[in-house]
Formats: C-alpha cells, structure tokens, sequence
C-alpha cells in the first residue's frame, strides 16, 4: 500500500524530490488484520465493528 502510494507521488511529482507518504491510518489497519485471505471478516460481529467504522 505505502510502496503504491510512494510511486504514484514520485510520477506525480516528475523527477522531484518526494517525501515518503504517511502510514496508513489506524482503523484502515485494523479492519486488513481482520480480514482472511478471503476477503471475508473473521467473525459477524468483526464485519458488523467494521462496518460503523
């Protein structure tokens, strides 16, 4: 995700010098540790948290 953003911002950018793009926030990483490789949530109570994120 951050090595995405970096490559979008440095062709963005064209040749300037870029600063390294800001983490993730917190609630984005916590509902990707939720998740299974599936794509679903690990539990129905997870996907009902998540969603009122």
């Amino acid at each position: 995700m951050m090595a995405d953003k970096l490559k979008e911002r440095k062709a963005a950018a064209g040749g300037a010098e870029v600063t390294p793009p800001s983490p993730p926030q917190r609630h984005e990483k916590w509902k990707r540790a939720q998740l299974k490789p599936s794509g679903e949530y690990t539990s129905e109570a997870t996907r009902h948290i998540a969603e009122n994120i």
